[in-house]
């Protein structure tokens, strides 16, 4: 019986980039633009849901789910007004938290 095990790869970021197999043979490669579009996937058949900053990547409508916001990866915005409000202390409702060390 042929093992189907693989292992992922993510960069600081929680972006999923790599796939391989049991031998290190990548099987899927993604590169992200930085605001998270998808530049290249070396087998866009083969589809694992994880996407940029490890969201669940919806390919088709070009959004990444977030919980409770879906992240538009055209616009680098997101989909609707952050659920928290004016309580969140950022002006700009729509806006992405940047982290800072």
């Amino acid at each position: 019986m042929e093992e189907r095990q693989r292992r992922l790869s993510h960069n600081q970021f929680g972006s999923l980039r790599l796939v391989v197999d049991m031998h290190d043979n990548v099987i899927k490669e993604i590169v992200y633009d930085p605001f998270g579009g998808i530049i290249e996937d070396t087998s866009p058949g083969f589809r694992i849901p994880l996407g940029f900053a490890g969201g669940l990547h919806e390919r088709d409508l070009g959004f990444v789910r977030f919980g409770w916001r879906d992240y538009d990866v055209k616009t680098g915005r997101w989909a609707a007004p952050d659920p928290i409000g004016e309580k969140g202390g950022d002006p700009d409702w729509l806006g992405i938290v940047w982290m800072t060390r």
